[in-house]
């Protein structure tokens, strides 16, 4: 919505991040709720932040929809 991401998995919600949420933590709602986006599907792990867990992996999806 114009004021909230809201995330759903296999139909549960699993996320909500609302506009005024990222502005009393010192962020910029623009960035999220105001310019275009794109999705990104990714399994990726590790990282220096993380530690050294690679694991090999599969992600099937079936299908992704957005609204507006």
């Amino acid at each position: 919505t114009p004021n909230e991401l809201i995330q759903f998995v296999d139909g549960k919600q699993t996320g909500v991040l609302a506009r005024g949420d990222v502005q009393a933590h010192g962020g910029n709602p623009s960035a999220l709720f105001d310019d275009p986006m794109i999705v990104r599907l990714d399994i990726g792990s590790g990282g220096e932040w993380a530690g050294s867990n690679q694991q090999p992996g599969e992600m099937r999806v079936a299908y992704v929809r957005t609204s507006k």
